[in-house]
């Protein structure tokens, strides 16, 4: 189940990663030939791409479920939760992959090294309680929350040596909208809501977010974006 489960989630970081062929080396041609620009620029360079791939990851986090009924048995219906908690973990470390960033261009990598190695031991602390008192999910739930320690961490680190700026207000919403979804498909894959009702409110989440992109202008940001890269 968490096997199963953890592949699923994957696919947001493998997006993820497509999406960074685009935006990575944009980012570090503004660090290295303009670093005062970057720090300004690069925030609003960047937010499209994580709205892009969180719609990704809140796509396959609404649906799971149904995939996954079709394609496997009613044993593997936990199957569902790996995949929401996996999903947010790889949404999270969207910022880790900009930090990185970050700390590369001000030749501190060690500070990354020295990271990666207390998220090894926080993950195997975090699994100690979380798997004896939920299992498989309480394995996803210590990654996660590995991630989100580790990524607060290096991301607090990173800003303090090269700051940039973000648009907090629309990095916030699109947070507040994923979580809000993930919660509801939760509840929803625990839940006796027939197929249709569900299948109505989780269309409805999507066309929420699709709206939040049109309202930032995330959307044609995006579009206008990848075509420049292109």
């Amino acid at each position: 189940v968490y096997s199963i489960g953890q592949k699923i989630g994957y696919l947001v970081f493998a997006f993820q990663n497509a999406l960074e062929n685009v935006f990575q080396p944009h980012a570090y041609k503004q660090m290295f030939d303009d670093p005062q620009r970057g720090q300004k620029e690069l925030g609003e360079y960047l937010t499209p791409f994580f709205y892009v791939a969180t719609g990704f990851a809140l796509l396959l986090t609404m649906f799971s479920k149904e995939v996954i009924n079709f394609l496997l048995s009613k044993s593997y219906v936990d199957v569902t939760d790996i995949v929401i908690i996996f999903s947010a973990y790889y949404v999270v470390l969207f910022f880790a992959k900009i930090a990185s960033y970050q700390l590369i261009y001000l030749k501190k990598t060690y500070i990354t090294s020295a990271l990666m190695l207390g998220t090894y031991f926080t993950n195997i602390g975090l699994n100690l309680f979380f798997i004896k008192w939920w299992g498989s999910n309480g394995a996803a739930l210590a990654t996660l929350g590995t991630g989100i320690l580790s990524t607060g961490l290096v991301f607090m680190i990173a800003q303090h040596y090269y700051g940039i700026q973000w648009p907090r207000g629309k990095i916030t919403v699109i947070f507040l909208v994923f979580f809000m979804a993930n919660t509801i498909a939760w509840i929803l894959a625990h839940s006796p809501v027939p197929a249709v009702e569900s299948l109505i409110i989780k269309t409805a989440i999507i066309v929420l977010y699709i709206c939040l992109g049109l309202k930032f202008s995330l959307i044609t940001s995006f579009m206008a974006l990848r075509r420049g890269e292109a």
